[in-house]
């Protein structure tokens, strides 16, 4: 098998017409008349580069996103999604090159493109969840009922007929505090201080 090279046209002796190892390809170029002895057919005529191919402009986008993923995750995550489409189209068209006798322009770029984009579009999901878990936690485990009657109950036997009124919402992360009324039967008012815990727990003191 011959190595890649210019080699005489098969089917047009004014032109060379670029063989990749396996088969020729569609570059072609004109015979240059030169003085003196002419190349055994079969022979490379030139052992030059191999014909230019167009820039790998995917590999290069694909890097790009990938890079920006990374560094900005907490605000477009999205950006590493797109990193590793592009990414993929970039090293398939390098090795489209590879496979027709060209350098796989863009395979470096195409390659640390698709690893970065992952690494932003992983960093993306995480700070993703840590958002909406911290958002959710807010009010997820609230049940103002829930606390008054849990109040009630423990103050019924040293103040029976006694009503307790909480806020309708507030906040249940750790360490937040909600201020409760507790009227006595008599007519007189306490506060009833209420303290979340973590996971939604909470503890409950009467001032």
């Amino acid at each position: 098998m011959a190595m890649p090279g210019w080699y005489p046209d098969p089917h047009d002796s004014r032109r060379r017409r670029w063989f990749d190892g396996t088969g020729w390809t569609g570059h072609s170029t004109p015979v240059e008349t030169v003085a003196g002895p002419q190349p055994y057919a079969g022979y490379p005529m030139a052992f030059g580069s191999p014909p230019a191919a167009a820039p790998n402009t995917t590999a290069t986008a694909g890097l790009t996103f990938g890079i920006l993923s990374v560094f900005l995750a907490p605000l477009m995550g999205v950006m590493g999604i797109i990193g590793i489409a592009l990414s993929a189209f970039g090293l398939a068209h390098a090795r489209s090159l590879q496979a027709r006798g060209l350098p796989p322009d863009g395979r470096a770029k195409a390659q640390w493109g698709l690893g970065t984009s992952i690494v932003g579009t992983v960093l993306g999901l995480v700070v993703l969840a840590a958002v909406l878990g911290s958002s959710g936690s807010d009010h997820r485990r609230y049940d103002s009922a829930a606390v008054e009657q849990n109040i009630t109950a423990g103050l019924e036997s040293t103040a029976p007929g006694v009503t307790v009124e909480c806020p309708s919402s507030t906040s249940t992360a750790a360490g937040s505090v909600i201020s409760c009324v507790a009227r006595l039967p008599g007519g007189s008012e306490r506060d009833v201080v209420v303290t979340f815990g973590e996971r939604g727990s909470w503890t409950w003191v009467m001032h």
